[in-house]
């Protein structure tokens, strides 16, 4: 993990939530309450395996988010966030509602037109921001 190996307050935890993907995992444990590896990795296309794995390895490390072994029938590995876990909530929320992003008009070859959506709704076409590649 990295570290701003700064006091304060706000740069302590970002060295917990600030890499990439961790806000995208603890999202996705507060939406399904508990969660199969599996069920993160479908949940979150584009993440590599091996960077899942470390992700919930130091959230688990920070406390963050528990470890634990199913019964049957199920008896697999299943992940929830401890009750320090779940105090990012409203911060997950709030980041999430400031802006959202909206694709325009139909996807194509080319790209799509990626227009920001406030939470009271969309603005007129000219809000547009730009054009971004299809990856």
């Amino acid at each position: 993990m990295r570290s701003y190996h700064q006091y304060c307050g706000l740069a302590k935890a970002l060295d917990v939530i600030g890499d990439r993907w961790t806000l995208l995992i603890v999202r996705e444990l507060l939406l399904r309450e508990r969660c199969r590896y599996t069920d993160l990795r479908n949940g979150l296309p584009g993440i590599a395996t091996n960077l899942l794995a470390d992700r919930l390895r130091e959230l688990e490390e920070a406390g963050i988010v528990s470890r634990e072994e199913a019964p049957p029938p199920i008896a697999t590995t299943v992940f929830r966030l401890t009750s320090r876990g779940r105090e990012l909530e409203p911060i997950v929320n709030q980041i999430g509602g400031t802006t959202r992003f909206a694709v325009i008009g139909s996807a194509c070859q080319q790209g799509c037109t990626l227009q920001i959506v406030p939470p009271s709704g969309p603005r007129s076409p000219s809000s547009s921001v730009a054009a971004m590649p299809r990856l």
